[in-house]
């Protein structure tokens, strides 16, 4: 089963991408796949559900 939102996750956080396929049991090839997938498409998680911090 390949983990989406767990391997964008872990992207977003910096690590490497031998260790998002080791943690999520993915291969790095399949890896590559979902997060170029992501870039193409616009999905990032940096901006999804995260407070900027400002109070308006």
């Amino acid at each position: 089963m390949i983990h989406y939102q767990k391997i964008l996750e872990l992207y977003d956080e910096g690590i490497s991408l031998r260790v998002i396929a080791a943690s999520t049991g993915n291969s790095r090839q399949k890896v590559t796949e979902v997060i170029s997938l992501a870039e193409k498409e616009g999905i990032s998680l940096s901006n999804r559900g995260r407070n900027d911090g400002s109070m308006d």
